[in-house]
């Protein structure tokens, strides 16, 4: 039987060809599945990233001479923590027949009447938006602001005209 021995091959010196024991396989399973729960969290539908807004405007105010109306509002300060610098101005309508004036239930549909720029303007200056509106109809406005990206802020509180 010495020469069978003598056709077996040599194992390398590095133990090739030997298993490890069920307790090491049984610590890495436990070690990656440690791993695999913790890495991972809670399941979540995905957000959407958050931005910095623009503030909003708080003190829009209208007047009205003949059939010409003019908005006016103050910049507003970039203030709280997150808030970005004012760049522009969106200018929103919305109309209703004067008969519907007083319905509380109607739908009001903002659109976008201009849209202003004012890039270098500084907190607290002042920004007017003149127009001619037409008799029979309640209009509502309000205004927008957007910061340098176009990231829009809170629109500010309305205000209404019935004409």
């Amino acid at each position: 039987m010495p020469a069978a021995d003598a056709q077996q091959t040599p194992r390398s010196a590095a133990g090739a060809g030997r298993r490890l024991p069920a307790r090491a396989w049984v610590w890495a399973l436990a070690a990656l599945a440690v791993v695999a729960a913790s890495a991972c969290g809670r399941k979540l539908p995905p957000q959407p990233p958050s931005h910095d807004r623009a503030p909003a405007v708080a003190d829009l105010a209208l007047r009205l001479e003949g059939d010409y109306l003019t908005l006016a509002w103050t910049v507003p300060p970039p203030g709280a923590k997150g808030m970005r610098p004012v760049a522009g101005f969106r200018v929103e309508r919305a109309e209703l027949p004067a008969a519907q004036a007083e319905c509380a239930a109607c739908p009001l549909n903002f659109r976008t009447i201009a849209e202003l720029r004012t890039p270098g303007r500084i907190a607290g200056g002042q920004v007017r938006f003149s127009e001619t509106i037409a008799p029979g109809f309640r209009y509502l406005y309000r205004v927008v602001s957007f910061d340098e990206r176009r990231l829009a802020g809170d629109p500010s509180p309305p205000v209404s005209l019935t004409f």
